[in-house]
Order: structure tokens, then sequence, then C-alpha cells
């Protein structure tokens, strides 16, 4: 069933689907980027400088805010999916419902 009316107004539950994947899609791609961002390195890659130290200390701090942020923005994406899954399945269950329901009142 490709829309569903329900309480006068349409809905079109195959777009809330591939809305649902396309969110699954960010989140795997979030993931992925969280990944490659997620490195460490030596404070001996900025050269013998006596700020060092602190050049690999402060690129930690980018990348662990980095990371969260990553994992914060992959978690809603996922979140989004699922409910946007559940919301298309709802309605197709509810229409199937309904549809039923008026088809044994015509049958009667």
């Amino acid at each position: 069933m490709e829309d569903v009316a329900a309480n006068s107004f349409q809905v079109r539950p195959a777009e809330l689907s591939t809305a649902s994947r396309n969110m699954g899609d960010c989140a795997s791609e979030l993931d992925r980027t969280r990944n490659d961002v997620a490195l460490s390195l030596p404070s001996t890659v900025f050269g013998l400088l006596p700020e060092a130290a602190e050049l690999a200390a402060a690129l930690e701090r980018c990348v662990q805010r980095s990371t969260t942020d990553l994992s914060d923005a992959m978690d809603l994406s996922a979140n989004l999916g699922h409910g946007l899954a559940s919301c298309a399945q709802n309605y197709t269950d509810l229409d199937t419902t309904h549809a039923n329901r008026i088809g044994r009142v015509i049958e009667a």
C-alpha cells in the first residue's frame, strides 16, 4: 500500500522507509569516519620542539572531541532511522487493520 489515509491526512510509508534506510546509511558512514579520525600520534611526530608534547596533547583533545561528536551524531542518525522505520510500519499496520475491518463490513 503506497499511500495511507488516516485522520484526514495522507502518509507515504514507502518514503518513510527510504528515509529510514538513508539514516541508517548515514549512521554507518559516521561510524566509519569516526574510526578514521580516531588516531593517536606520539609527540615525536612534531619534531624535537619544546612544544611537541603540548601539540600532541592538543591533538589528542581535538581527536577526542571529534570522535565524541561523531559518535553522538551516529547515535542520533541510527535512532532517527529506527524511529522512521517504526513509524512507517505502524502506518502500514494501521492501514491493513482498517482495510480488513472495512472488508468485513462490506462482506457482511
